[in-house]
């Protein structure tokens, strides 16, 4: 039986492989050096925050962005009916973790603005007419 996807349905597969691979990599940066010395960053840039380094961070990048995004992606290409819910939750997870992240550390990067616009592309692709007809949501 061949599965007719929408193209907003391939593109939400493609966002959701790609933050997770990233979160994968990052998430493993900062296990590997907790003190983000590989990645650039400082301890400097955790003051005033609950965190003492990037393990923590470095747990929530490998697990919820980075294993995540990649079990949606398999939910939405065997067309889970769950798959809906969870790639609009992870769009809007992405973008808070992104508000939050930028209010700790601050801008310091261009990946923070590109990866908030992810975020706010799944949740658009997400609600797309045809991707809700495709997850029946």
């Amino acid at each position: 039986m061949k599965i007719n996807r929408p193209l907003t349905v391939y593109l939400l597969i493609a966002l959701m492989v790609f933050t997770g691979l990233g979160g994968l990599v990052g998430g493993m940066a900062f296990l590997h050096d907790p003190t983000g010395s590989t990645m650039g960053l400082s301890l400097a840039l955790l003051a005033g925050s609950p965190f003492h380094s990037y393990l923590v961070p470095g747990l929530f990048l490998l697990l919820i962005l980075g294993l995540g995004p990649l079990a949606i992606a398999v939910a939405l290409w065997q067309g889970h009916p769950r798959a809906w819910d969870a790639s609009l939750a992870m769009g809007a997870t992405l973008m808070l973790w992104i508000t939050i992240e930028t209010s700790i550390i601050g801008l310091g990067s261009w990946m923070q603005p590109f990866f908030f616009l992810v975020g706010a592309a799944m949740m658009g692709l997400t609600v797309a007419p045809a991707s809700r007809r495709y997850t029946n949501a």
